[in-house]
């Protein structure tokens, strides 16, 4: 298209262009993670309690979804980088609302044996529930604020169950604040154009 001699109306297409094609992978991404990190940590609570519940040797292999998560994030990351056309707030927000909380609940791994078994979970929950909190409502994303409230609320019943039951809370708390939130986010930005 000639710049030069553009009307209005050209010239406001061109605009609503650039902004959908800047949105596009900023959504698409957020949706990816929130998905791919929801079921990561479903799998690994259910897989946590049926190793419990059994008695189950392979139990510290389950440890190894967060390994798989972490490449497939990488790699994501890095096709995100070479395709990703613009840099928005929302990218920050995330990546350091995110980072943060991972860096937290590996402290909170590291340090289990300070904090007691009974302990771990609920105070995972409860940085699940804040950064979704942080983001649902800077963004203005309601799921993710219900997710939220939901978490918080699933704080208080796991401080009450054993570790094994512990998971399936954990569980059923990720499907609330990351797969749903996530898969709703997907079909939005899909219907309106922007999600891959």
């Amino acid at each position: 298209m000639d710049t030069d001699n553009i009307n209005e109306k050209q010239s406001i297409e061109l605009i609503e262009s650039m902004i959908k094609t800047a949105r596009q992978d900023n959504y698409s991404s957020g949706a990816f993670y929130y998905i791919l990190w929801g079921i990561i940590v479903m799998v690994f609570s259910i897989l946590m309690f049926v190793a419990i519940q059994t008695h189950a040797e392979w139990q510290p292999w389950t440890f190894s979804l967060f390994a798989l998560g972490g490449l497939i994030s990488f790699l994501r990351s890095r096709r995100d980088d070479r395709v990703e056309k613009s840099k928005s707030w929302f990218d920050d927000l995330y990546m350091y609302v995110w980072s943060g909380t991972g860096i937290c609940i590996g402290f909170v791994w590291g340090f289990s044996m300070m904090l007691g078994l009974q302990n771990i979970i609920p105070v995972i929950l409860m940085l699940y529930a804040l950064a979704n909190f942080i983001t649902g409502g800077v963004t203005r994303y309601y799921p993710s604020l219900v997710g939220a409230i939901v978490c918080f609320a699933c704080v208080v019943v796991a401080f009450n169950l054993s570790f094994a039951y512990q998971n399936l809370v954990c569980a059923f708390a990720v499907l609330c604040t990351h797969v749903i939130p996530g898969l709703m986010m997907k079909k939005y930005y899909e219907r309106k154009g922007y999600a891959q």
